[in-house]
């Protein structure tokens, strides 16, 4: 009889525990990301390539030139909207110049993210313990996007005023709730892309309607208004280059041709790392489903799927790298919080079954966050791995004359070298992502082989794997000259990774 009694309170403590080890690892999952992002902020060299070219955006902004040019060999603007570069000139002006101010205006963004989530969790279900393990699966998620939480890169703005719309949206009941809603997507479409911003403005146009009918107008004007002005501006600035690049090169993007568009994001980006998850977020949606709560099946089911059409599309892209996976790791653990909080509600009961459940389902969440435990340590660059950096930089300034060095932007900040290109933008002007190379790749393409035709430069720095195309314009103008680092040179025991390798030397072929 005795023993009999004691399981439930056994089974009651089992559930305790592992719910009280779920905030543990949520806390820490927060306190970590947020450790390693500013232990990263202060590094002198670009944690990812396209660091650079958002560099050079800042300066232009800082310097008062327009972002929107016509492309050079040197430089080719990005298709990305102007508001990440221009806040990140902001706070250059406070800090300086570095890659801080870029990593700074991602880290704010991504803490706003964070704040969202949790918000967004507690405001359906007032349950404190979902809202923080909602907010943690999203911290702990941080490598899966490239560590665009925190890298120089527009990607983290963007999350956050798509997640800033949705969460003003959601409770907007006033015109200025609906203004300010249609401003953050907007703000959103002029950070990254216009067209990025589509799937999650016409869902909201859609919920709102329901919602509040007629009243949508005002969301879908904000929305609209916030996006032609903001064009209008830059093409005052920049001419017709401003909708060049933000609306005619991003239409040419197509769905590459790998045959496993679904393949890859569901079965590599999304169900392995969100297993658990996926299991317990649908089920707040089957529930506002069965008990006829239309209004929070529709904002998070339509929402969700807005979120990840956004993702799967841009992903499906064959430029689309993992960073674009933010708007549904977002979603994810807006879900999980939510299924997590209706889950522990209905499984409170005093029964031996119930609290059997209640331990089960906490367990199940525990595991969530072991699965993507990752060491930080392995985030934050060593220090040798600077010392790669710096020998890096030292030695591409080292060379004499003229450089042209695609992709190393960044080692070369404050030397005599000039600005280098990001071969990504290129690529756009050349169909790298879907269409044909345009008329301005084309010019590219030929002023290129006229640069090296001519021998303009006194030496070229390729990477074998990332610069084979520009190595097979150099044609017979050019030879090698061999590595830029010897085998025996220190470089190779500092470098862990994150600075580059096998880079070649390419000197004017004697006439």
């Amino acid at each position: 009889m005795t023993a009999a009694r004691s399981v439930p309170r056994d089974l009651s403590g089992v559930a305790d525990l592992l719910e009280a080890t779920v905030v543990l690892a949520a806390l820490a999952s927060i306190v970590s990301f947020v450790i390693v992002a500013l232990l990263r902020l202060g590094y002198p060299f670009p944690l990812q390539v396209t660091e650079s070219a958002s560099f050079e955006e800042m300066l232009r902004v800082l310097h008062g030139q327009p972002l929107y040019v016509a492309p050079t060999i040197s430089h080719v603007p990005m298709i990305y909207g102007p508001v990440y570069f221009t806040l990140a000139a902001a706070v250059a002006t406070v800090v300086g110049p570095t890659f801080s101010a870029l990593r700074a205006v991602s880290l704010l963004a991504s803490l706003g993210s964070l704040a969202l989530v949790g918000y967004l969790v507690y405001r359906e279900t007032t349950d404190r313990v979902a809202a923080v393990a909602a907010v943690g699966l999203l911290a702990v998620a941080y490598p899966l996007a490239e560590q665009a939480l925190d890298v120089g890169r527009v990607d983290a703005l963007f999350a956050f005023f798509l997640l800033a719309g949705l969460a003003v949206a959601r409770s907007a009941r006033t015109v200025r709730g609906l203004v300010a809603s249609g401003v953050l997507l907007g703000l959103a479409g002029l950070t990254k892309l216009p067209i990025g911003t589509l799937p999650v403005a016409g869902f909201l146009c859609v919920y709102l309607a329901v919602s509040l009918r007629m009243r949508a107008i005002i969301f879908a004007a904000a929305f609209l208004v916030t996006i032609i002005l903001g064009v209008l501006l830059l093409r005052a600035q920049s001419g017709p280059w401003a909708t060049w690049y933000l609306f005619d090169l991003p239409n040419q993007h197509g769905i590459n041709d790998h045959g496993n568009l679904g393949g890859r994001f569901w079965f590599l980006d999304v169900l392995p790392h969100f297993t658990f998850a996926l299991l317990i977020g649908p089920a707040f949606l089957l529930a506002s489903a069965a008990e006829r709560h239309l209004k929070p099946l529709l904002f998070y089911g339509g929402g969700g799927l807005s979120l990840i059409a956004l993702s799967w599309a841009s992903r499906s892209n064959s430029g689309g790298a993992t960073n674009v996976l933010l708007p549904t790791h977002a979603l994810v653990a807006i879900l999980f919080g939510l299924g997590m909080a209706l889950i522990l509600r209905d499984v409170r009961g005093r029964s031996v079954r119930v609290r059997a459940m209640r331990a089960y389902l906490v367990g199940l969440c525990l595991l969530q966050f072991a699965l993507l435990a990752y060491n930080p340590r392995l985030q934050v660059p060593y220090r040798s791995e600077q010392w790669a950096a710096e020998r890096l930089a030292a030695r591409l300034a080292d060379l004499s004359g003229s450089l042209y060095a695609p992709e190393l932007d960044g080692y070369l900040l404050g030397s005599d070298k000039g600005e280098q290109p990001l071969l990504g933008a290129a690529g756009e002007l050349l169909g790298g992502y879907g269409g044909m190379v345009t008329d301005e790749g084309a010019r590219w393409e030929n002023d290129l082989a006229t640069a090296f035709r001519e021998q303009r430069f006194d030496h070229v720095v390729l990477g074998k794997d990332w610069c084979c195309e520009v190595q097979d314009r150099l044609g017979d103008a050019y030879v090698s000259a061999g590595p830029l680092f010897p085998p025996d040179d220190d470089y190779w025991r500092w470098t862990a990774g994150r600075t580059p390798t096998e880079l070649e030397v390419f000197v004017p072929r004697p006439r």
